[in-house]
Order: C-alpha cells, then sequence, then structure tokens
C-alpha cells in the first residue's frame, strides 16, 4: 500500500502509456492490412491489363458495326418517342386569318381576340357556369383584350398559342360540370418557361362546385386529348353543408361544449337549462339548452303524470324529458320521427308520443286513448286492421333521404397547372455515322500495322 501510494504518479502515467501504446499497435496492424488489401487489388488490375496487352485484344470491324447500329437504333427510337409527344402535345393555331397577316393587321388580330373571348363567355352562360367578372372578365388577357391598343406583332404567335390553352381550360370547365370560374390568371404574361426538350405555361384557376365536379374536372385535365396538362400543386376547401337534422345536432353539440355536466345543471331536475330534451321541444330541447319551458327533466315529466295520469291521452305518462310549450309549431320530417318514435315533443308531449306511459310513442304498444281516437273508424262490414295497417295508416314511413345529415356540399379547387408543350428532336448530321465508321477503321488498320 506504501508503494502505490508514493508512486502514484508514476503508476498513472504508465498505465496511460501502456494504453496509448496498445492503440497505436492497434491502429499500425490495421493500417498494415489496409495496405495489403490495396496492393492485392493493384496487383489484380495490372494481371488484367498485362493479359489483354498479350492477348493483343482489339475492336474489330464486325464489333465496331454492331456498336455503330446499336447507337443509331438508341438515337432513332428515342427521336420517334420525342416527336411523338412533339405531336400529342401541339398547341396548333386555330385562328382564321394566317399568322402572317395578323402581323400585318394587329387591330384584326385584337378583333380577334375579343370574339374569342366572347364565344367563352356564351359558352358557359349556355353551361350556367357563372364568371366572377371582376377577376378574370378578360379570361386573363385584360392588359390586351380590355384595351384599345393593339397587340405587338412579335407578341402574336404566342398570345394565340396562349389563347389555345385557355379555351380549353374553358371547355374542360364546361364539361365537368362546375358552378364557378372564381379566378383565372397566368403569372407569367406572354412568356414561358423552357428546358431542354419542353416549354410550359403556368396557368392558375380557381373554381367552385360539387366533389363531383371538381373531380371531373381533376380527371378531364389529366386525360385531356388535345393538350398535355401536368399539375403541379392544388388547395381545396369547402365547408360541411347541414340539413335542417344536421344543424339541430350541431346544435346539441355547440350546447354541450359549454354546459357543465351535460345539462344536468341549472335546476337539476326540472325543464329550462338542465332538461335532457331536444332543440326544439322533446327530448332534444334540455341538451341544446332549454330554450323551452317546463316538464323539462325527469322530474318535470313525472310531475306532469301525476297531473295527467299515466295514461292520459293529451298529457303523457313518462315524458317530460323535453320542453312542453307549444310544439304544435314544430314540423318538418325530424320532428315528426322523433314524435312518431316517443322521443318527440307533440301536443305539450314529454318523451312519450301522446299514449303515456303505456306507449311511450307509436313504436310502443300504442294502448292509450290517443291512439285509439286517432285510428280510423271501421267500416260495417270490413274487417278490422292489424297493427301494422294501423300504424302504417298513423304514422306514414319516414324516407331516408329525410334523414341525412350533410346536405350537398360545394368545394373551392385552387390549382396551379402547366401546359407542356415538347420540342421537335433535332436531326443529326447525313455523314455523322459515316464518318466515325471512318474514323475507327482507319484506327484499326494503324493498330494492326503497329502490332
Amino acid at each position: 500500500m506504501n508503494f502505490f501510494k508514493k508512486n502514484w504518479g508514476f503508476l498513472t502515467f504508465s498505465v496511460l502509456g501502456i494504453i496509448v501504446i496498445g492503440f497505436a499497435v492497434f491502429m499500425w496492424i490495421g493500417a498494415l492490412k489496409a495496405k495489403k488489401a490495396e496492393e492485392a487489388k493493384v496487383t489484380q488490375a495490372g494481371a488484367f491489363f498485362t493479359e489483354v496487352e498479350n492477348a493483343k485484344r482489339h475492336l474489330d470491324p464486325e464489333n465496331i458495326t454492331k456498336a455503330k447500329q446499336n447507337e443509331k437504333f438508341a438515337e432513332e427510337e428515342f427521336r420517334r418517342l420525342l416527336q411523338m409527344m412533339v405531336n400529342r402535345s401541339a398547341i396548333k393555331y386555330a385562328q382564321p386569318v394566317p399568322l402572317a397577316e395578323l402581323q400585318e393587321q394587329p387591330m384584326t388580330a385584337l378583333k380577334l381576340l375579343q370574339e374569342e373571348i366572347a364565344k367563352m363567355q356564351k359558352q358557359l352562360d349556355d353551361a350556367m357556369i357563372d364568371v366572377n367578372d371582376a377577376t378574370c372578365e378578360y379570361f386573363t388577357f385584360d392588359d390586351i383584350a380590355g384595351s384599345m391598343e393593339p397587340p405587338h406583332r412579335d407578341d402574336l404567335a404566342e398570345l394565340f398559342r396562349q389563347l389555345e390553352i385557355i379555351k380549353d381550360l374553358v371547355r374542360l370547365c364546361i364539361g365537368s360540370g362546375i358552378m364557378t370560374i372564381e379566378d383565372m390568371e397566368r403569372p407569367m404574361g406572354l412568356a414561358s418557361m423552357s428546358e431542354d426538350l419542353y416549354t410550359y405555361t403556368p396557368v392558375n384557376i380557381t373554381i367552385t362546385g360539387s366533389p363531383n365536379a371538381i373531380q371531373r374536372f381533376l380527371n378531364n385535365i389529366n386525360n385531356d386529348d388535345r393538350l398535355l396538362f401536368f399539375i403541379r400543386n392544388m388547395e381545396l376547401d369547402g365547408e360541411e353543408n347541414y340539413t335542417d337534422i344536421g344543424s339541430d345536432l350541431s346544435g346539441i353539440v355547440d350546447g354541450l361544449a359549454g354546459v357543465p355536466g351535460a345539462g344536468f345543471d341549472g335546476d337539476g331536475t326540472g325543464g329550462g337549462a338542465a332538461g335532457m330534451g331536444g332543440m326544439r321541444g322533446g327530448m332534444m330541447d334540455g341538451l341544446g339548452g332549454g330554450r323551452r319551458s317546463g316538464g323539462g327533466g325527469m322530474m318535470g315529466g313525472m310531475r306532469r303524470s301525476r297531473r295527467g295520469g299515466m295514461d292520459d291521452p293529451v298529457m303523457g305518462g313518462m315524458g317530460g324529458m323535453g320542453g312542453a310549450k307549444d310544439n304544435q309549431e314544430q314540423t318538418g320530417p325530424y320532428n315528426r320521427l322523433l314524435a312518431q318514435l316517443g322521443m318527440g315533443n307533440q301536443n305539450n308531449m314529454g318523451m312519450g308520443g301522446g299514449v303515456g306511459m303505456a306507449g311511450m310513442g307509436p313504436m310502443g304498444m300504442q294502448t292509450g286513448r290517443m291512439a285509439a281516437r286517432r285510428q280510423p273508424a271501421q267500416k260495417e262490414g270490413e274487417e278490422p286492421l292489424g297493427l301494422a295497417a294501423q300504424m302504417a295508416q298513423l304514422f306514414p314511413a319516414v324516407k331516408r333521404q329525410a334523414l341525412l345529415i350533410f346536405g350537398a356540399k360545394t368545394m373551392t379547387l385552387q390549382l396551379r397547372v402547366d401546359c407542356v408543350e415538347f420540342l421537335p428532336p433535332e436531326e443529326p448530321p447525313a455523314d455523322e455515322d459515316a464518318e466515325a465508321a471512318d474514323d475507327s477503321a482507319e484506327g484499326n488498320e494503324a493498330e494492326g500495322k503497329e502490332d
């Protein structure tokens, strides 16, 4: 122990030195292995080239001919495919007056542009599609068509080229059955972006319509047989459109969000703000915040039961889970349905539908006097109707369409689309292949003489 205490510094440096030396030896061994591996690769590569040199391997005329044929085939196939894309994406000039004549008569060109815009507007009017005049009165050509100044003769070719793009988009809008063209813009004006093999013209368009119409428009753009469009980015927006039933349910949710205890606070058991009834009277009044008075909670229904009796046809037995104030005015399929199911509020009823405890609405046993009063008189000689037939007469079936929560929805689509036009391929020089073959042949002859 005394030795370690007296020599702890020496021992510490000794241990550190041993560690450093061990690490250096490890790295040195690794470097030697890597060096040997690289030397083996160099030796192998040198052996390969030595073998090739000793074997005197050279490209013979037959190999050169095959390589040139393959190269020529690949180039021809590329040009064929490119020419096919050129034909597919070509934007053809479609004006009755030749472009050369229009360049000499700029005012005629302005008149033709205004006529084309008027035709598009008429087509949209016939298709009952609205156009936002504040943003696309001239379909992106406001600075030209809305002016008395004729366009410059050098701009006419690009002007009528981009006019065909806008006309095609309008045609696709009509074919899709949209509702409105809200906005249309060519962000680069009469300019276009050029790439190696093609040019593209960006267009921004905003439309509104049903979800099906928006989907048809996107499909029509992707499958257009006239021009070649690419969708760059898009944004969809649309608010939910509720039916009367959906509006009631939405109000219930909003009401519950701000009511502690989900409608059981307030006066606790009675109507008003604490009921368990519906928005318009009946079961949903209390849940919506209790806009009806009296008979709101279960205790309210029991109080009315004491007043009206357990099978009283007017006041109801176990009713009272909704309000009880003038529900004669409530109409519509939703309220009629709730009344039929024993959940609504009809004739100052609570949860019951007019039959009291015995019926709990028309889905129950229908043994109260209210059912007897509503039952049509039986004629002499007729057989009595069964319960199902009586139900059908008393309460007509509610159609499924009347129970929908969401109505027809209108969506807005903001779209950036590029119209792409491929450039014609460049033809190679006619004697390029012959010159290349001659050079290869001369090179082989020279190598043969050296050998």
